[in-house]
């Protein structure tokens, strides 16, 4: 019966969209984000950079972002680590259990950080890290998309007009045809 409810009591700190948005704030700001080779993975020397890889969040940058969600796709495992201590009794202060069930309530909110809302807060700040670096690779790519497309289309020669073939010669009229 006590397990029960500190299973609710847990369920509820998780669910807490206030709590929600402050902790995923705080592994924004102060987590690390933390690569290491998955367990029974073989070594892909194409994600040698990121094996035992450690950054803070803030200072990540998109194009190791994108190599890191890939490397986790294939051999790599990463997670957003943060002081689990800190945290609970951040968390403690936050909701500030008293009464005799005070220690089943704080207990219950350690594991309520633990088991639900700690994975599910990183998992929401790897997509925001997922679709910032998306948004920074499709802004490189109209940029150099861009910067292609107004190449000069003969480089060293200079280009009046560029006939685009819709219409055949023999319907154009007689003053614009070339002679033979």
């Amino acid at each position: 019966m006590l397990q029960g409810a500190s299973d609710i009591l847990a369920e509820q700190l998780a669910n807490d969209p206030e709590i929600r948005r402050d902790v995923r704030g705080l592994l924004r700001q102060h987590g690390a984000l933390v690569v290491k080779k998955r367990r029974g993975a073989e070594p892909n020397p194409t994600f040698a950079d990121y094996l035992d890889f450690t950054s803070p969040v803030p200072r990540l940058k998109p194009h190791q972002a994108l190599a890191i969600r890939r490397a986790r796709r294939e051999a790599l495992s990463a997670s957003i680590a943060i002081d689990d201590e800190r945290m609970v009794r951040r968390l403690i202060e936050r909701v500030r259990p008293k009464g005799p069930g005070r220690a089943l309530h704080e207990a219950a909110i350690k594991d309520g950080w633990e088991r639900i809302l700690h994975p599910s807060v990183e998992r929401d700040v790897h997509a925001e890290l997922d679709a910032a670096a998306d948004e920074h690779a499709i802004g490189v790519f109209a940029i150099n998309l861009r910067n292609l497309l107004l190449q000069p289309p003969l480089p060293g020669k200079t280009v009046l007009g560029v006939d685009p073939g819709t219409a055949p010669a023999a319907s154009w009229p007689s003053s614009t045809r070339a002679a033979p």
